[in-house]
């Protein structure tokens, strides 16, 4: 006995260390993986990208990439094997989650989560999903980001790479934090600045897509997501973002739930008027398709958004433009969204959107103080804390992992209810208005069209 027990000991040590090095070995691979970017070679002309940053070190030096080699370094490092440690995916280097528990009890558990979740996304193979990630100089709100996205649950062999996004004038705390964030799950990719862009001109740079099916999921630093937000992403991609017959005027999916009116009229642009899709959507309707870009957390498919990117690039060279009617985003001379707004206008596009009992969302906004929470042209003065106080009218509740079986569920049924009958999914005008469908943005939109084609010269395909 006292032989029998040496042995189990000493194989019970043996494999303890074989897991520590093969953890060490993962963790090293991955963040090798690491790379700064010069990205004038990405865009060029765009001269204000830095081939090497003041904070860099001797192993992270900047290198001139194509696009086409980030993809290619992409790519390679989706290869990498990870040790998965539960049906969240953890790793050893991982935070503790409420998923890991290794007991039988646990194990049990965890094999019916993966029937159950087989029956609602797709395998991450049939995904190419990118994060991009902007930061400046909010510290705690990227921490508070970041771990949102470190706790998340993703399916066995999923690869998520994420490029990091910072604009000239970045706070060398803010670099620090993602050159310490571990990211076991692909690779990352960080693009500098050389000089001050803003926000909306490094959104708008941010990604060429490698093919029609790509997507990507913008993130700003005061967002921060749903432990089951890359589950509704797969869920909403794969039911209707590649589904072209049905939905081909879909441009992505938001994973956020508005509360507002930001679009209409009002006296007080800083305080707009309340909106919520509970007021026209019945109680078994959880999604709805809206005419309105979302810039809280959303998913964009590589076809529309090259679309898009080919008709800002004749758009900025316009001295005038004629207004989208009746929109105060005319006014918003410093957001990104003015410009896809337009486009979906023009184009008669629409957004899935999430519409569940007290708009709970897979990511939520905390307004923290930046371009979008002040008077437009003010000055803006970004202090590196959270905001001690919650918003009601942005920051919406974020669905939890005790909630995921209600929230497939309903899901599921209401999109087999639409399939399987003359439904469709609600659609909701940029105004804020129910329409019969896409026939009706049509007609409201041709003025507009029709205004935009004199100066377009052809330039561009878009049909009425």
């Amino acid at each position: 006995m006292k032989g029998i027990s040496i042995s189990v000991c000493t194989l019970f040590l043996a494999t303890v260390l074989a897991s520590f090095t093969v953890s060490l070995v993962i963790t090293r691979r991955f963040r090798s993986g690491l790379r700064v970017v010069h990205r004038e070679s990405i865009y060029p002309g765009l001269a204000s990208w830095s081939k090497s940053a003041p904070d860099s070190t001797p192993a992270d030096l900047a290198e001139v990439l194509t696009q086409i080699q980030i993809n290619q370094h992409l790519n390679r490092q989706r290869a990498f094997k990870v040790i998965q440690a539960s049906d969240a995916d953890e790793t050893p280097d991982s935070p503790a989650s409420p998923n890991r528990n290794f007991s039988l009890f646990g194990a049990a558990k965890m094999s019916h989560s993966r029937k159950i979740k087989s029956q609602i996304r797709p395998a991450c193979a049939d995904m190419d999903l990118t994060l991009h990630v902007f930061a400046w100089r909010r510290v705690q709100s990227l921490v508070r980001l970041l771990k949102s996205i470190q706790d998340a649950d993703y399916p066995a062999g999923c690869r998520v790479p994420i490029v990091f996004h910072l604009d000239a004038g970045y706070l060398d705390a803010v670099a620090e934090v993602i050159r310490s964030f571990r990211w076991a799950r692909g690779p990352i990719a960080i693009l500098k600045s050389k000089s001050h862009l803003g926000l909306s001109h490094m959104m708008l740079r941010a990604w060429t897509p490698a093919k029609p099916n790509s997507l990507a999921l913008f993130l700003e630093d005061d967002v921060s997501l749903s432990p089951l937000y890359f589950t509704f992403t797969q869920w909403c991609a794969s039911h209707l973002l590649v589904n072209p017959s049905k939905y081909s005027d879909v441009i992505g999916c938001s994973l956020y739930t508005p509360r507002l009116n930001e679009i209409s009229s009002t006296i007080d642009p800083q305080n707009p008027p309340a909106w919520r899709p509970s007021q026209f959507l019945s109680q078994e309707k959880h999604l709805f398709l809206f005419q309105l870009p979302s810039s809280w957390g959303a998913v964009y498919t590589g076809e529309h958004w090259t679309g898009f990117i080919g008709y800002l690039d004749w758009r900025l060279r316009q001295d005038k433009f004629p207004e989208v009617p009746g929109s105060r985003s005319n006014m918003w001379r410093q957001s990104w969204k003015r410009y896809l707004i337009e486009y979906m206008y023009l184009k008669s596009l629409l957004m899935v959107y999430p519409s569940f009992a007290n708009e709970a969302s897979f990511s939520t906004n905390h307004y923290e103080v930046g371009v979008h929470s002040v008077p437009e042209g003010a000055a803006v003065r970004v202090p590196d804390q959270l905001r001690p106080d919650i918003d009601a009218r942005f920051t919406v509740p974020l669905i939890q992992r005790n909630e995921v079986m209600v929230v497939w569920k309903q899901l599921n049924e209401y999109l087999v209810l639409v399939e399987s009958s003359d439904q469709n999914i609600t659609v909701v005008s940029l105004g804020h208005q129910v329409v019969a469908g896409t026939t009706e943005l049509v007609a409201e939109s041709k003025q507009f069209r029709d205004a935009v084609k004199k100066l377009m010269q052809n330039d561009l395909n878009i049909d009425p």
